[in-house]
Order: structure tokens, then C-alpha cells, then sequence
């Protein structure tokens, strides 16, 4: 009975029984359109709102890139410059974690006598221009949200060199492919100068 009186009333007030028309513009993008935009930036934060946009327009209209924003900005989403880390392989990682486990425990006694050496290929690796991504606050570092470089594999110099807590030793720029023979070549003629320009011959230990 209520609702026959709610009808008969808004006839007396508004002539008619017909719903309000809705202020304010409706919505471009329906519920499942938000949802697929938010989950292709999950899989791929490198993905631009031209690319979302494009994607959108595949199954229905065609969208703004101001209109993708806004829905990934109602999700905490928004175009951040990506940072850059050096790139670590898995194989890599797991040895440097065990690394770091058995020596762990080490005085700073110890450290101060271990020389590091090492050789490294440096080349360009992608574009030094900006790339954004889209991402949360305090995820920057997140592996999907950064963009990995290398420093082996076709570069344009490589270098020799070592480093104790007492200093940073000889440098030496390698002009030719290392193999066996330089490398110990380069020992034979640059350790021992490092080493006694860090004036700690008798006590530093070698770790490559």
C-alpha cells in the first residue's frame, strides 16, 4: 500500500511517475571495463594509457587517455618515472645470497683486509630516455616496476680493478677479449702494485 501512495503522490506533485533524469555526465566505462584496465597494468606497468585506451576501444567505444588515468588513479595507480637496477639473474642472486650468509658474521677486522678484484664489460643497454610506469606508492622497486641493466655482453670497454676498505687499486683498461693468459698477465702486473699502494701486503686476502 505504500508504494501505491509513493506513486499517487509523486503523480500529484510531478505530473508524472516517471523516475528523475540523473544529473551529472555518466560514466564512459562500465564496471568490467575498469576491472580489465586495472588488471592489464598489474600484468604488464609498462603498458600507457594510449596502449589501454586502444585496448578499450577494441570492444567498445573509443576512450581518452585522461579517462584511463582516472580510473587507475581510483586505484591508487599513477604514471611514475621507472628506476633503473642493475640486472641480477637468478643464479646470480642465490649465489650472492649464500655469499652473504657464510660471511655474515665476519668482524670489520676481517673486512679490512679482504681486496676484491673484478673485470667488467660497461655497454649502453636500452634507452636513456624516461620510461614511466604505473605503480603504487612505495613499490618503485618492485621487479615488475623496474627496468633491469647490464654491464656484460657487447659493450664498448672493459676494465680490470680492486678495492679493499683501504682504498681502490690499480685500474687497468682491457683493449682485447680477456682468456686465462691475460687475466693472469693483469694479475701478475697490477696486483702486487695495488696491493703495496694500499700498504698492506702481508695481511690483505684476495677475493674475486
Amino acid at each position: 500500500m505504500s508504494t501505491v501512495r509513493y506513486i499517487i503522490k509523486r503523480y500529484e506533485d510531478r505530473g508524472t511517475i516517471e523516475n528523475k533524469r540523473r544529473t551529472g555526465r555518466p560514466k564512459v566505462l562500465n564496471e568490467r571495463q575498469r576491472r580489465g584496465i586495472v588488471r592489464q597494468v598489474r600484468a604488464n606497468p609498462f603498458t600507457s594509457a594510449g596502449e589501454l585506451a586502444n585496448m578499450v576501444a577494441t570492444t567498445s567505444q573509443r576512450v581518452s587517455e585522461s579517462t584511463i588515468r582516472n580510473v587507475l588513479h581510483l586505484t591508487n595507480y599513477y604514471g611514475r618515472t621507472a628506476r633503473k637496477k642493475p640486472f641480477i639473474s637468478e643464479k646470480n642472486r642465490k649465489k650472492r645470497l649464500e655469499f652473504a650468509k657464510k660471511y655474515s658474521g665476519k668482524s670489520i677486522e676481517f673486512w679490512e683486509n679482504v681486496l676484491f678484484t673484478d673485470e667488467s664489460k660497461y655497454n649502453i643497454f636500452g634507452s636513456d630516455g624516461r620510461q614511466y610506469v604505473w605503480r603504487k606508492v612505495n613499490e618503485e622497486f618492485k621487479n615488475q616496476n623496474i627496468i633491469p641493466t647490464v654491464k656484460h655482453g657487447g659493450g664498448n670497454v672493459m676494465v680490470w680493478g680492486c678495492v679493499s676498505a683501504k682504498g681502490v687499486g690499480k685500474l687497468v683498461f682491457i683493449e682485447k677479449n680477456m682468456n686465462a693468459r691475460m687475466y693472469v698477465d693483469i694479475l701478475r702486473q697490477n696486483l702486487g702494485q695495488s696491493v703495496r699502494k694500499l700498504d698492506d701486503w702481508a695481511t690483505l686476502t684476495i677475493e674475486r
